[in-house]
């Protein structure tokens, strides 16, 4: 993948983030009292729940995806942040935001 079209990929990866993340803020949260069922109560703290997951999650790709581009750059995309060693085109392909070779991010996960 070059420069250009990984760059284009970023951005709009970029940008569908962004976009999620202001849906997410613009969504129902608790502004209102939690209802007097207690089956209901657990409903709306589950809701709320998986919204602040999503939202992390969300807050998180962007993290990564702005670093991407910061690496694109400064000519160190592709590079793993732990060895110095090109991360797999493949990978790169499935995570265009990825930091680290396979094998430093199973090494980081275990």
């Amino acid at each position: 993948m070059n420069n250009t079209a990984t760059s284009k990929v970023l951005t709009e990866l970029q940008t569908e983030l962004e976009g999620r993340l202001e849906r997410l803020a613009n969504s129902v949260g608790r502004s209102e009292p939690l209802a007097k069922d207690s089956g209901e109560q657990a409903v709306e703290l589950e809701n709320i729940e998986v919204k602040d997951e999503l939202q992390r999650e969300a807050e998180l790709q962007l993290v990564l995806v702005n670093h991407a581009l910061q690496r694109l750059e400064g000519n160190q995309y592709g590079v793993c942040i732990e060895c110095n060693e090109a991360v797999a085109e493949t990978r790169l392909e499935a995570i265009p935001y990825a930091e680290r070779c396979i094998d430093c991010e199973a090494a980081l996960e275990s």
